[in-house]
């Protein structure tokens, strides 16, 4: 079928139902495959037998409403609110994604976040005294896509955005391990999950843990990781972008539930 997402038509190439994460075959997740049209982009056909190698391609001739056709596969879990997407070139953004979600799959209030693994919020949740926090964020405008008005954490970011200005570093400390905990991880867990929004460059910590050590931070190391194989025959097909999401999602399933 084709949707309309912001003035633009998108395809709904394929949807199918992932069951990796429940081994009953009961719980899901969508899988589906969106593709949008560019007319922008040259379509060209290759000719092997052509001596010269830099004569090989050429442009196929097109009208204002032809194109090349990019597909974007993703997953979506409705227990979870988890996302995942396979990635491809030019494929659709994460804008889009949102809108269609919203549209959809009845998400309200959309907003990606970063998963962290489980040692970053174990070292953060072990902190019972905070001394410094640094950090330095790339994307200063993006505040205004997570903007929540009751987020102390948000503060020194909006004030930046009202000056005008895309980037900004900081440092936060106190003698003596006297930053306030819960202002102190707060701090931290917000800029951690909205580490890509922001295009956070550095995220680091110092405290003292509940053992009683002083210990550093370098929270941008634990993102939730997950690495698998594609497997294909000469071309990567829908389905096999299907069965990686799917298969990848059920590896980490049971920490993000």
């Amino acid at each position: 079928g084709t949707v309309l997402i912001n003035d633009n038509n998108y395809y709904i190439c394929a949807m199918d139902k992932g069951y990796s994460k429940d081994s009953s075959g009961k719980d899901f997740a969508w899988l589906i495959s969106i593709s949008r049209l560019d007319p922008t982009r040259q379509v060209e056909i290759g000719d092997m037998k052509t001596a010269k190698v830099d004569e090989r391609n050429k442009p196929l001739k097109t009208t204002d409403t032809q194109g090349l056709v990019i597909e974007t596969q993703f997953l979506y879990d409705p227990e979870t609110h988890v996302f995942a997407t396979f990635r491809t070139a030019g494929g659709v953004n994460l804008n889009l994604l949102k809108s269609f979600l919203v549209r959809y799959c009845d998400v309200k209030g959309i907003m990606f976040a970063v998963i962290p693994d489980k040692d970053g919020i174990k070292d953060i949740d072990s902190m019972v005294k905070g001394g410094k926090i640094t950090y330095k964020i790339a994307g200063v405008s993006a505040i205004q896509n997570i903007k929540n008005p009751n987020a102390s954490e948000l503060k020194d970011i909006e004030y930046a955005d009202q000056m005008g200005g895309d980037e900004m570093e900081i440092t936060i400390s106190a003698e003596n391990n006297n930053l306030k905990p819960k202002s102190f991880k707060d701090k931290l867990k917000f800029l951690f999950k909205h580490s890509d929004d922001l295009e956070l460059k550095k995220l680091r910590a110092e405290g003292i843990n509940d053992n009683g050590v002083e210990t550093p931070l370098d929270l941008l190391q634990h993102k939730l990781k997950t690495t698998g194989n594609l497997e294909y025959d000469n071309i990567i097909m829908t389905e096999n972008a299907f069965d990686f999401l799917d298969t990848e999602y059920g590896k980490v399933y049971d920490f993000i539930k």
